[in-house]
């Protein structure tokens, strides 16, 4: 009885906007941390996509850094340290973590991913295309990967091996409709798609 009159007051708080929702995530997590590292990944990641959708990747960096100090040994938590800091636009750093985690574990698919997508950011891609092979052996079904693996292949001049890939993503995920450049980058990324 008294954790739902508590619940009630929290939400009557935040709805006036007395409490704000990131920061009262962000205590959940230290909390959770605290007591339970083994499930802080999981919150971390969603504390991390809150952040980023309200425009405040920073706390995602933040809450990352903490648990991968935490946990340096974890590949997910360097693999969640590696994508706060590439939705931060900090590529280079991102490599880093990833590179680390596939250190760690050498099948991570999420490592592999991401990996590609910091050194495609960088403009590396003969990187980008190599992570994206690595990642695809480890999970052929990934629509996402594919995708990806074509942008890069067209970045890198390499148009009918582009669009191979992006054919395979269409056959894995049919509601992918056509590939076009997304506005103010120079690039096209994964997920610009006309729907």
């Amino acid at each position: 009885v008294i954790m739902v009159i508590l619940v009630a007051i929290v939400f009557v708080l935040m709805q006036a906007g007395v409490i704000e929702p990131q920061r009262l995530r962000a205590a959940i997590l230290r909390q959770i941390v605290a007591v339970c590292p083994n499930q802080a990944g999981a919150y971390n990641k969603y504390l991390g996509k809150q952040n980023d959708a309200s425009g405040r990747p920073r706390e995602s960096v933040s809450a990352c850094e903490k648990l991968a100090a935490m946990r340096p040994e974890d590949p997910c938590a360097n693999v969640l340290l590696g994508d706060a800091y590439a939705d931060e636009n900090r590529p280079q750093d991102a490599v880093t973590c990833y590179q680390k985690a596939i250190t760690l574990d050498p099948n991570s698919f999420d490592a592999h991913f991401g990996l590609g997508r910091a050194y495609a950011t960088l403009g590396h891609n003969a990187e980008a295309i190599d992570s994206y092979n690595r990642a695809l052996k480890i999970k052929p079904g990934s629509a996402a990967a594919h995708m990806s693996l074509g942008l890069a292949l067209s970045s890198a001049g390499r148009y009918e091996e582009a669009m191979r890939a992006f054919q395979q993503a269409k056959q894995i995920d049919p509601k992918i409709n056509e590939v076009r450049s997304c506005p103010a980058t120079r690039s096209s990324k994964p997920g610009c798609t006309n729907r």
